[in-house]
């Protein structure tokens, strides 16, 4: 239940806990050095090359469905400063979804019905 789903592994794959339910997201430290190696790629000073990303050995090949992604919906990048802002939108999307993956109160009438009686509980109208 406090899990990201797997196609968000490649930015938290570790249990979701308090921090991240109150919007602080911990994430692991080998992002920030791929974040700025896909910048690059991102803004063209390093040439994307799918067959290199497809290799397991790769460092950023967790990555390559989200560079593809990117690479897709933002081919006119120059800046690497944009780039990481990109990256940064990006990650804050997924952080978003995973919260909604992880929730404990499901966005259905069921969920809302149980949401409802919990906040009652606390006397929360």
């Amino acid at each position: 239940m406090f899990h990201a789903h797997p196609e968000y592994h490649n930015i938290k794959k570790e249990g979701i806990g308090l921090i991240e339910a109150m919007g602080l997201y911990i994430l692991p430290a080998r992002l920030k050095r791929q974040f700025g190696q896909i910048a690059e790629i991102l803004a063209k000073k390093v040439e994307y090359n799918p067959a290199e990303l497809a290799e397991p050995t790769n460092d950023l090949h967790v990555h390559r469905d989200m560079i593809a992604k990117l690479m897709a919906k933002y081919p006119r990048i120059k800046d690497v400063n944009k780039a990481s802002a990109v990256i940064t939108d990006y990650v804050n999307d997924v952080c978003a979804h995973i919260l909604y993956n992880t929730s404990v109160f499901e966005k259905n009438s069921k969920g809302i019905l149980a949401f409802n009686k919990f906040l009652a509980t606390c006397n929360i109208k």
